[in-house]
């Protein structure tokens, strides 16, 4: 741990955010994700990397930039 690469943090993004869409989806209420530009900060992934993680989610998301 602390030594993972930009592409497998934005594969752990993705899953997490997989897991999130499924426990939405039992919801079984409409729902919009809204957050800032996760893993850019600390991790300091490639934007393009977390992006690409959460469009493969099929999440609907509103990203902000802080």
């Amino acid at each position: 741990m602390g030594q993972e690469s930009s592409e497998e943090i934005a594969e752990y993004t993705r899953l997490a955010l997989n897991d999130l869409k499924r426990q939405l989806d039992e919801s079984k209420h409409k729902y919009t994700v809204a957050m800032p530009k996760i893993n850019a900060g600390i991790f300091g992934v490639p934007w393009n990397l977390t992006e690409q993680a959460i469009k493969q989610t099929g999440i609907d998301c509103i990203v902000y930039e802080l």
